[in-house]
């Protein structure tokens, strides 16, 4: 599966008012990440090689906050970094795998370094090529791995525009794509309070965290039941 989805090239984005509408609590269209020649894409695509592959079904990938998110015992800042995580199928079996950073890809962008070095902050590593990102693969039971693919199926055919919603500095945005009928489809949304939403992420982090033996297999399966049946309410007038 090529490009698939996810990522911004870093950019502030304002907050914008959102009245006294509520949100359509669905993905928001956009390019599928690795699709443009971006430093930023390029990146990603040396950094998670694995989602890119043809094998991928659907996939997800998270991008940090761009405020300080820590400090560490020593005072000094620390963000987090991108994470991906998704399904592919090989040789008959299914698999979840995942990947993370540990550290802000964008900062290994000209403007990142540029920023780093008028805060006078050193980069760990000192280059983006000896990032090593911890990453998992775990065999899945098919039928759940099924599952999950028809939801995140589900969601990313819903996308749509939505003037009421929300993007800031100061929270996660994550990224989806899956491949569709021979197509790549993806969608976006930044730090979503509820509903199918943070079902969707709340499922796609637990993925991950099974991955790394972080959570159990039943956290997953209890995150996938409740989207499944927010997917099944009818939609609001």
């Amino acid at each position: 599966m090529k490009s698939v989805l996810l990522i911004l090239a870093f950019v502030l984005l304002p907050v914008a008012a959102t009245g006294g509408d509520a949100s359509l609590d669905v993905l928001e269209p956009g390019p599928a990440f690795g699709t443009t020649n971006s430093e930023y894409d390029g990146i990603v695509r040396a950094v998670f090689p694995e989602a890119f592959m043809s094998d991928v079904r659907a996939d997800m990938l998270s991008v940090p906050s761009m405020a300080l998110v820590s400090l560490s015992p020593a005072g000094k800042e620390i963000y987090s970094g991108e994470a991906v995580v998704g399904v592919k199928t090989r040789l008959g079996t299914s698999f979840i795998f995942a990947s993370e950073a540990h550290t802000r890809l964008w900062d290994y962008t000209a403007e990142g370094l540029r920023a780093a070095a008028q805060l006078h902050i050193p980069l760990r590593p000192a280059r983006q090529e000896l990032i090593r990102p911890k990453h998992c693969e775990r065999p899945i039971d098919a039928s759940l791995a099924m599952r999950i693919i028809q939801s995140w199926n589900a969601m990313l055919q819903l996308t749509h525009a939505d003037p009421n919603s929300r993007h800031g500095a100061d929270g996660d945005t994550y990224f989806f794509s899956a491949e569709i009928d021979g197509r790549t489809l993806s969608g976006s949304t930044w730090s979503p309070g509820g509903g199918k939403l943070a079902a969707l992420t709340n499922l796609a982090n637990d993925m991950e965290a099974w991955c790394m033996r972080e959570r159990r297999l039943s956290d997953l399966r209890t995150d996938l039941g409740y989207l499944e049946t927010l997917l099944k309410r009818p939609a609001a007038p």
